[in-house]
């Protein structure tokens, strides 16, 4: 699993880095802990560090060519 180690108060921007498959792909949804965050429909997520602190689990589901794929990978929010 990957792992992003950020600065408190630094965004994070991670963005599927296939084009064709993104673009072609629905029904983006991502997670952060296991909460789906709504604002989030995209291939690129992004999130805000600001007040947090710890490992955060960050996941997405997506449906391509009538298939279901899924990832994820960690944030560290450091001091």
């Amino acid at each position: 699993q990957a792992v992003v180690t950020v600065t408190q108060g630094n965004p994070v921007t991670a963005t599927i880095s296939d084009s064709t498959f993104a673009g072609q792909a629905t029904n983006w949804e991502w997670f952060v802990q296991g909460v789906k965050d709504t604002t989030q429909t995209t291939s690129t997520f992004n999130w805000g560090s600001t007040g947090k602190m710890g490992d955060y689990t960050v996941s997405v589901t997506v449906d391509h060519s009538g298939n279901c794929y899924s990832g994820s990978f960690k944030i560290t929010v450091t001091y």
